[in-house]
C-alpha cells in the first residue's frame, strides 16, 4: 500500500521521537527531512477529488476525498500529502490547530483548491453565531416572502429552506427540529 521509501521515512520518524521525548510528531517528521536534506515531494493530482465545501473541517474533507476515491481513511491522507505516519488520527489533530505550508501546498497540489480553501479546513470558527444577526435574516426572509402562508405544505419545507439560509449565511453545520411532529398534542388532554 505505502512504497518502502515512506515507511523508511516513518521509522524514522518514530525513532527520532523516540530519542527525543517531548516533540512533536510534525517537529520529528520535520527534523528528519531536514536531516536527510529532502522536503517530502507534492502529491500528484487525485482524479475525482472534490472540493471542499464551505465551512467543511479537514477531517470531513478527508472522509469524502475517500469515499469519493474508494480508499481508507489513512490511504486517503497520503495521497493528499498529509502524512499519517502510524495514525492518522492523531495526524488529523495535529492539523486541527492549523496547516503549515507544506500540507497547503499538498492539499492544493492533489485537489486543486486553492491555499485559501485548504487553509479554511482548519480555520477557527466562532462559537456563537451573533444573535442579532440570525433575528436579521429571520425578519428579511419573511419580508421578502420566502416564508409561506398556512396549509400551503410550509411545515416540511420551512425547515429546510431555513436551515439553508443560516448555513450560508454562518457557514457552519446548522441542525433544525421540527418539535412538533404529527401525533403530539399541544393542548390539556381530552376528558
Amino acid at each position: 500500500m505505502t512504497n518502502s521509501r515512506n515507511r523508511e521515512q516513518d521509522r524514522a520518524v518514530r525513532a527520532y521521537k523516540r530519542a527525543h521525548p517531548g516533540i512533536t510528531l510534525d517537529q520529528a517528521r520535520q527534523a528528519v527531512a531536514a536531516r536527510s536534506g529532502q522536503q517530502p515531494a507534492l502529491p500528484d493530482r487525485i482524479p475525482g477529488a472534490p472540493l471542499p465545501r464551505p465551512a467543511e473541517r479537514l477531517e470531513g474533507y478527508v472522509h469524502r476525498v475517500a469515499a469519493a476515491v474508494g480508499l481508507q481513511r489513512h490511504r486517503a491522507m497520503e495521497l493528499l500529502g498529509l502524512q499519517p505516519g502510524t495514525s492518522a488520527t492523531e495526524r488529523l489533530d495535529e492539523l486541527a490547530n492549523g496547516l503549515d505550508d507544506h500540507a497547503v501546498r499538498a492539499l492544493t497540489a492533489a485537489t486543486g483548491m486553492t491555499a485559501e480553501q485548504a487553509r479554511a479546513l482548519t480555520a477557527p470558527r466562532a462559537v456563537r453565531p451573533d444573535v442579532e444577526a440570525v433575528r436579521r435574516l429571520t425578519e428579511e426572509n419573511f419580508a421578502a416572502g420566502h416564508y409561506r402562508r398556512g396549509g400551503e405544505g410550509k411545515t416540511s419545507s420551512a425547515p429546510g429552506e431555513l436551515a439553508a439560509v443560516l448555513a450560508a449565511h454562518f457557514g457552519q453545520r446548522v441542525h433544525m427540529f421540527d418539535l412538533d411532529t404529527p401525533g403530539t398534542r399541544t393542548g390539556p388532554a381530552p376528558r
